[in-house]
């Protein structure tokens, strides 16, 4: 009797652990995890409305509508400019090149996507909808940040971008430097 129990405890704690790699899995989707940007594009009806409309952003700019040709346009590509109709940055989580961005008017909150773009040089996040900026913490060849207009209250996270020679932060909710 205490077998069968031992055996059905293990064989429910197996079933729940792959249902749980599983979710983990078709969520990570939306969380971006370095996928190429023809990924994102090729699978828009499987994403959510934001990440659709940062990937319909991306391939107006990229002036196509084909995925991998978009992908072979931006990720060469070292300066990129997107102003408003954009919150989720997940889809430029792979445009490594960058060493210039500049997002503006937009409701972006998360900067979770750009904690891989260490090759920026030049940030520019004004009038955006950021409080935390742990994400920019390893973005350490920054030398240009402007956070104006923001919800900032905690500058800490960038105490290790030691090659910032410009810094703008107005307009934000910052109480101690």
């Amino acid at each position: 009797m205490m077998k069968r129990a031992i055996v059905l405890s293990l064989l429910s704690f197996l079933v729940v652990l792959i249902s749980c790699a599983n979710l983990t899995a078709q969520n990570g989707r939306s969380a971006g995890g370095g996928e190429r940007f023809a990924d994102w594009c090729r699978d828009q009806a499987n994403l959510s409305s934001e990440v659709q409309q940062t990937v319909e952003v991306l391939l107006a700019e990229a002036d196509t509508q084909d995925c991998d040709q978009a992908e072979a346009v931006l990720t060469n590509w070292d300066r990129l400019q997107l102003f408003g109709s954009v919150t989720d940055l997940s889809p430029l989580a792979s445009l490594t090149n960058l060493t210039e961005l500049t997002l503006e008017n937009t409701a972006v909150a998360d900067l979770l996507p750009l904690a891989n773009l260490t090759n920026l040089t030049r940030l520019q996040l004004r009038n955006n909808q950021i409080t935390d900026l742990s994400p920019l913490a390893d973005l350490t060849q920054l030398t240009w940040l402007s956070l104006k207009d923001n919800n900032i209250t905690d500058l800490s996270p960038l105490a290790s971008l030691t090659n910032l020679t410009w810094f703008e932060f107005g307009n934000s909710e910052i109480t101690d430097l």
